[in-house]
């Protein structure tokens, strides 16, 4: 809040700055027509930093009066000279120039807005009109699993199994969407604590190596910021790690590092390396797309969403970081991102 009132405020001032200047250039040099082309970019910008129909019909308001007042203090101005009637026309054709540019960008507000809703109206019935049906056939299925009724048979156990794993791939795709929807619409919440940075490493691989598929891995932890503490969303940092760590675990040979540098004192880099098959070079562009999932060549293609790396760029974008990828094939891949040691709350 804090952030957008000094915005405002910088806003305002640049815009009086830069219609004072805009008077002088009128009165200096008149170029009629062209004055309300100057305003354009001023108004279009208006609609882009606050999305708020009164800030672009203030915008108007100064850009009009700002154009009244140039066409006064003008020497091409002269109420006994007919020709100071062309003078006229050029300044209403500014006006209307002005007014033209503020009425398209009040449009599309009000269509981004709309679509907006109808994207809230979506999300809203996945919850509801989906996720609960699905609830139901899942419970279902995990009481024939349990075989209360009477036991099943090896085919029918075999089909019950396949339900089961195809129920939980369509729910997480599911909160995928909503979470990627959610966190896209900045409608959330950044609350950030101090902590210990190997108090949420160490609870994600906690995690991950208890899962018996892991069993394999090794886990390793090479803190070169000596454990240091950080102010930020945990939570977040939580989501993303763990999202990192699992796309590892289904690649990695043997071993999984997690590595901690302080780049500077103001910013920390986290890095997750794996030795597994590595990323083609032409597929580490669209990587952090949606529903972008990597395929090889030799290598059997794990079935995802595809919306993970994409959550966990919106997750450090939103904290103000950067996160990116390395890899050689047959070598491995590291995936690297950078975050501020102390993050501002944000409310929405």
């Amino acid at each position: 809040m804090q952030e957008f009132k000094l915005l405002n405020r910088l806003y305002w001032v640049l815009l009086l700055f830069y219609s004072a200047i805009i008077v002088l250039l009128d009165y200096f040099i008149p170029n009629g027509i062209t004055i309300g082309f100057l305003y354009i970019p001023i108004v279009i910008s208006s609609a882009f930093l606050f999305g708020q129909n009164k800030q672009i019909t203030a915008t108007m308001l100064i850009a009009i009066i700002c154009i009244a007042i140039g066409y006064s203090l003008s020497p091409d101005f002269n109420p006994e000279n007919k020709q100071s009637y062309y003078y006229i026309i050029d300044r209403v054709i500014n006006v209307v120039i002005v007014i033209l540019t503020g009425l398209l960008c009040m449009g599309y507000l009000k269509t981004r807005n709309e679509l907006e809703s109808l994207k809230d109206h979506y999300n809203s019935m996945i919850s509801h009109e989906i996720k609960t049906p699905i609830a139901l056939i899942r419970n279902s299925i995990d009481f024939l699993n349990d075989e209360l009724e009477g036991p099943l048979n090896s085919s029918q156990k075999e089909m019950v199994n396949m339900i089961q794993t195809q129920i939980k791939r369509l729910d997480h795709m599911l909160n995928d969407t909503l979470e990627l929807s959610h966190l896209e619409s900045g409608k959330f919440n950044i609350i950030p604590r101090l902590f210990y940075t190997h108090e949420v490493v160490n609870e994600v691989l906690q995690l991950h190596q208890s899962n018996q598929s892991n069993s394999h891995i090794a886990f390793e932890i090479i803190d070169n910021a000596q454990n240091i503490k950080i102010y930020t969303d945990y939570d977040l940092i939580f989501q993303v790690l763990n999202n990192l760590v699992g796309n590892a675990a289904k690649f990695t040979q043997d071993t999984i590092k997690i590595q901690i540098d302080l780049t500077d004192a103001k910013t920390i880099k986290i890095s997750i390396h794996d030795n597994g098959p590595g990323i083609p070079n032409e597929q580490i562009k669209n990587l952090f797309n949606k529903f972008v999932q990597v395929k090889h060549l030799k290598h059997k293609t794990h079935k995802g969403t595809g919306l993970g790396l994409a959550i966990c760029k919106t997750i450090i974008e939103t904290l103000d970081g950067t996160i990116w990828v390395k890899s050689q094939l047959n070598k491995g891949t590291v995936f690297y991102f950078e975050i501020p040691v102390q993050k501002k709350a944000r409310n929405q």
